[in-house]
């Protein structure tokens, strides 16, 4: 409890107007000074990489041919592209905190616990800015080779053969932009949690190497095995039921949120040395 009441006490100052604009200046000076642009250009590209070789490889496959949409099938089939574009979007994350990395920051903000807070806001900001950049690189893209945006509803499309197989109506019966939503909130706080992780690895040993060295074992592992945070990401067919893809992703949220926590914590012991 003596833990979550100083967090608390943070969060409440950063939702008054003071505490607002405090933290967008923050954000805005640690992402001018990270260079913002040119991480979401490397997202971006990698997203065109993806869509390309998804479409080179599966079109043949369905006689109706992919579309747009179907690149919400492909980003969450495996964990290949989350590990990519998570990777990226945890270490710019903590590229940008190093920035911080200077008692001026302190003196500024008065508060070590204040600055861990406002470090896991910002990376909670670039991270969905990331997941809104892939998947709209992603579906634009595919488009625009394909020609074709929705052929869902067509007998021997991908989504049409995912869904039946599986005894699923190809009536998802969910708005579009909610369905988009959930994929892309489900990304954010995945990558959330384990940009947070790192940044409590950055905290504990006060060496930004080991924080990376941190998030390549948490994504590579992601890769390589069973045990992996790819298995948390959403799929096609858990849209069908909302409720439970919601609460997961709440719980998924929450999980970020204890890290948050400890990390204030742990903050107290955090030394800046430039």
């Amino acid at each position: 409890m003596d833990c979550v009441i100083p967090f608390l006490v943070v969060v409440g100052d950063t939702e008054g107007n003071g505490g607002m604009k405090e933290f967008l200046t923050f954000f805005r000076y640690q992402n001018k000074a990270g260079k913002l642009y040119k991480w979401m250009l490397l997202i971006a590209l990698t997203a065109f990489s993806f869509t390309c070789a998804y479409i080179r490889t599966f079109f043949n496959e369905y006689y109706v041919g992919l579309c747009a949409k179907d690149m919400l099938v492909f980003f969450s089939r495996d964990g290949m592209i989350l590990a990519m574009t998570g990777g990226i979007s945890t270490i710019r994350g903590l590229l940008f905190t190093y920035v911080d990395d200077n008692p001026n920051v302190i003196v500024r903000y008065n508060s070590k616990m204040k600055v861990f807070v406002y470090q896991s806001m910002s990376l909670l900001i670039i991270t969905l800015i990331d997941m809104v950049v892939l998947y709209a690189v992603g579906i634009i893209s595919a488009y625009i080779i394909l020609g074709v945006y929705d052929n869902w509803h067509i007998d021997g499309s991908l989504f049409y053969n995912t869904v039946t197989r599986k005894g699923f109506s190809a009536d998802i019966g969910v708005y579009e932009a909610v369905m988009y939503i959930m994929f892309i909130l489900r990304k954010t706080v995945i990558v959330w949690c384990a940009g947070i992780i790192s940044l409590l690895v950055e905290y504990i040993t006060d060496w930004i190497r080991v924080a990376i060295l941190a998030t390549v074992f948490i994504y590579g592992v992601s890769i390589t095995t069973h045990f992996s945070i790819s298995r948390l990401d959403l799929r096609i067919l858990d849209i069908y039921n909302m409720p439970k893809t919601v609460m997961y992703t709440a719980l998924i949220a929450l999980a970020g949120i204890l890290f948050v926590i400890a990390g204030t914590v742990l903050s107290r012991r955090r030394q800046y040395y430039r």
